[in-house]
């Protein structure tokens, strides 16, 4: 094994210029595979594995730049809406949106409406508003005909989430009937998932559904909504 080290460390291509590696005061390539295998001291060895960790890091972060400027490269399609209609589905609800959520939401619609795939997390404290914005999106997408998937992970907060997307989705001037939405979790039976699934394809408006059956508590609830 040393003879293997000893010839071929020093021969390893280092991706890394020196320039960056003075400045980030990391050693070469071969010199930190040779020391993490046979190290002189347990200060080179802390140097080698800095090294090797801070390559491990980077072609990690190389490769989600990758994958980000691959998906951005594809086109989507665009979900136009007027501010008439956002105004209109605003209307329906029994509070005014804060500053941060019509932010949060104008972030959203122009993603929606740049023809490329949307990438995007809202973050907040519990009770801040998150579900709201995501169900105004979802309305938007709805509106478009297309097939929308909700994310939640807290059963706790179900029945509040089935309620602000049927309130949203299928209230007075909404995009759906309330016998459209679903609901779709983790625990629902292999038979209640196929019916959903067959609803897609049919009944449910195969262009555009957020699927979704009967909650334990038997609440109707919202269009495919996966918690």
């Amino acid at each position: 094994m040393n003879s293997v080290i000893t010839y071929w460390a020093p021969a390893v291509v280092d991706a890394l210029p020196e320039t960056i590696r003075r400045a980030a005061q990391l050693v070469s390539l071969g010199e930190a595979l040779t020391q993490v295998h046979f190290p002189d001291s347990q200060a080179r060895l802390k140097l080698a594995r800095e090294r090797l960790g801070f390559d491990e890091i980077f072609y990690l972060q190389m490769g989600v730049m990758r994958q980000k400027r691959d998906w951005k490269s594809v086109d989507g399609r665009r979900f136009p809406i007027s501010d008439e209609w956002l105004v209109a589905r605003l209307g329906t609800l029994p509070f005014t949106l804060t500053s941060a959520q019509l932010t949060s939401l104008d972030d959203i619609r122009k993603d929606l409406d740049s023809g490329k795939p949307m990438n995007r997390l809202v973050q907040g404290d519990v009770g801040s508003g998150k579900t709201v914005v995501a169900a105004l999106g979802a309305n938007i997408v709805i509106s478009g005909e297309r097939r929308r998937r909700s994310w939640r992970r807290h059963p706790f907060w179900r029945n509040g989430i089935i309620a602000t997307f049927i309130n949203l989705l299928a209230g007075d001037g909404g995009t759906m009937s309330q016998s459209e939405i679903r609901l779709l979790v983790g625990n629902t039976t292999e038979s209640e998932k196929e019916a959903i699934r067959q609803g897609l394809r049919g009944r449910l408006r195969s262009k555009s559904s957020l699927a979704r059956t009967r909650s334990s508590n038997r609440m109707s609830s919202s269009k495919i909504c996966n918690l």
